[in-house]
């Protein structure tokens, strides 16, 4: 009977030690399951990891030391998933943040670009230019620390931008620019496109002409850094001027014409200013004399303006028809134009064509 005794005992002992370590077991075996399941499996062992909250945060840093990247990713999504139900001011987010920061020179380049994901996203959650202190000390030194590796540049530049929208106004403000400045002349689109992202976050509070830096990315070889550029300057008349942007309507990118001509609506243009916009700036000498038959038609535009424009046109072809068409319409007075160009135009035919109107009766006549 006492052999039984003792037997009962110790097996109550074991399931009390068993119990009292139920929380390591378990967060050994999630993390276990997590790092070596694929990404199919991925959520189920995520929701796992979560239940047992900060009990497997040091075994998921550990696993962001691993050579092998899906095992890095796997623990960047399991950090994420637990971090996701700590407020951003909670001491389990910002201890988190701090153990990135600490622990990230031991990190392999997949856990690396883990780590700046997580105080990316941290950074997202926090209220827009009041990040906690303790979190926004931690993001910053981790960006000093990182800004001067190229092969993390695409997830520093995310960093850079959670930094700039969350922080208080000016802080990290000067390396930031620096980064998208950068990023402007990589060879990878990516890195140009999140540079341009960066840019405009660096842009609110900035003089209006700050995004004008960004025009020159009108014309990059990559369309979704023309998208990007088009979608930063688009609204703004102090980046560029309208008959500045009426070129890009031509864009071999169809997405690309399509966000200019939003631009050109916000700024109050009509649909027909749009078009005589996309006929005066086109390559084609024939699509530009197409203007003066929607100018006969429209009567709400002022043809003054346009003639002088298409006055100025490079084929001598179109400077003589905007002569002819200036004549006969006697609401727009543009002799002193016609003189010059009777005295000075480089075509001998646009010459003669400037003084035979100048020495007509008037057309009011």
């Amino acid at each position: 009977m006492r052999k039984w005794t003792v037997v009962l005992a110790l097996i109550a002992l074991a399931a009390g030690a068993v119990w009292w370590q139920r929380t390591p077991i378990l967060a050994w075996y999630y993390v276990r399951g997590l790092a070596q399941t694929d990404k199919a499996g991925r959520d189920t062992w995520t929701n796992r990891i979560a239940s047992l909250d900060v009990a497997v945060v040091p075994r998921l840093l550990t696993c962001l030391e691993d050579g092998n990247p899906e095992v890095c990713e796997n623990a960047t999504a399991g950090l994420l998933k637990v971090g996701e139900r700590w407020e951003i001011d909670d001491d389990r987010t910002l201890d988190l943040a701090e153990e990135l920061r600490q622990r990230f020179d031991r990190f392999n380049s997949g856990g690396q670009t883990g780590a700046l994901e997580i105080m990316a996203r941290m950074l997202a959650r926090s209220p827009r230019g009041a990040a906690p202190p303790r979190l926004t000390r931690a993001a910053g030194d981790l960006l000093a620390t990182t800004a001067a590796m190229p092969d993390l540049r695409t997830y520093v530049l995310g960093l850079a931008g959670a930094l700039v929208e969350h922080v208080q106004p000016g802080q990290w403000r000067d390396v930031c620019h620096e980064l998208a400045m950068q990023s402007f002349r990589d060879a990878n689109p990516e890195i140009r496109v999140r540079g341009v992202n960066l840019f405009v976050h660096l842009a609110h509070g900035a003089e209006p002409a700050f995004l004008a830096r960004l025009v020159p990315l009108l014309s990059d070889p990559s369309p979704a850094v023309r998208r990007a550029a088009v979608l930063a300057v688009g609204p703004s008349r102090e980046a560029i001027a309208d008959d500045n942007l009426l070129p890009f309507l031509h864009d071999p990118d169809a997405e690309v014409t399509r966000l200019v001509e939003l631009a050109l609506r916000s700024r109050g243009l009509q649909e027909h200013h749009i078009l005589l916009g996309r006929l005066i700036s086109d390559q084609r000498a024939g699509e530009r004399l197409q203007v003066l038959d929607h100018l006969r038609d429209a009567g709400d535009l002022e043809p003054g303006i346009w003639l002088r424009r298409l006055s100025e046109d490079p084929a001598p072809a179109v400077r003589a028809a905007a002569i002819r068409a200036a004549y006969f319409q006697p609401q727009v007075n543009l002799r002193e134009r016609m003189r010059q160009m009777s005295l000075q135009d480089p075509s001998p035919t646009v010459r003669q064509v400037a003084e035979y109107y100048l020495n007509r009766p008037s057309a009011r006549n």
